[in-house]
């Protein structure tokens, strides 16, 4: 669905600014009505860790791949592996990362 929300703001097809937003508005509030795959939060938290993980000794590696294993087991809240990286992030002041939304 991402790849559509692009494809509209690309307006390849020359439409209108107006057409182009609502457009926009209205294929923005089909993905708001299903809520997100865990698998969804697993690419995000991946995408992440991948920030940092070469500063990171094996241990500390391992620690955060068992939460996020934990989290897709269904033995943890999302909030665990979130609040875990969210700690690596702030360790390692990404300002890139510090703003995301999924903190």
């Amino acid at each position: 669905m991402s790849r559509k929300l692009g494809k509209i703001v690309a307006n390849h097809k020359k439409k209108g600014q107006k057409d182009v937003i609502e457009e926009y508005k209205k294929n923005l509030s089909l993905i708001f009505k299903k809520p997100p795959k865990y698998t969804n939060y697993i690419n995000s938290l991946m995408h992440i860790f991948g920030y940092f993980s070469k500063e990171l000794n094996e241990e500390e590696k391992n620690f955060i791949l068992d939460s996020f294993d934990k989290y897709r087991e269904d033995k943890v809240h999302l909030s665990v592996p979130v609040n875990l990286l969210k700690t690596y992030v702030l360790r390692f002041k990404d300002k890139n990362l510090v703003d995301q939304t999924i903190w």
